[in-house]
């Protein structure tokens, strides 16, 4: 194993003893009945030193040290990519599906926020 694959085991023990920051609640409808499903979220944890300046395009390296609590109710950013165009819906569906779409149209506002600075972890867990 590598140091930071242990460092990273090592983390996720940690976190396991912690309390959750919140508690979200989701609703999921099946065929014959209706849901509620509670979950765990902890979001924007750095696994990893933002891939900038001296360190772009090289091997991940430990994220610094934070001393104290550190806030994890904000998911981070998602790394930088290229979107479709699908502002007009008559074109866009001669590339993809109207499933696919529909996807998009629901994803691009969390993929508006895009940054090299992107090693984060978003980790949603079932309340047991």
């Amino acid at each position: 194993m590598s140091r930071l694959e242990i460092i990273t085991c090592n983390f996720f023990i940690l976190m396991s003893f912690l309390r959750p920051f919140r508690v979200n609640h989701r609703y999921a409808q099946t065929s014959d009945s209706k849901y509620v499903e509670k979950e765990e979220r902890d979001e924007r944890i750095p696994y990893a030193s933002p891939p900038i300046g001296k360190l772009r395009f090289m091997p991940p390296v430990t994220s610094a040290h934070w001393n104290g609590i550190k806030s994890a109710h904000i998911a981070g950013p998602v790394c930088p990519q290229r979107l479709p165009d699908i502002r007009n819906e008559t074109e866009a569906l001669k590339r993809m599906t109207q499933g696919r779409l529909n996807i998009l149209k629901r994803l691009l506002p969390v993929l508006q926020n895009q940054s090299e600075d992107c090693l984060y972890l978003n980790i949603y867990t079932p309340v047991i």
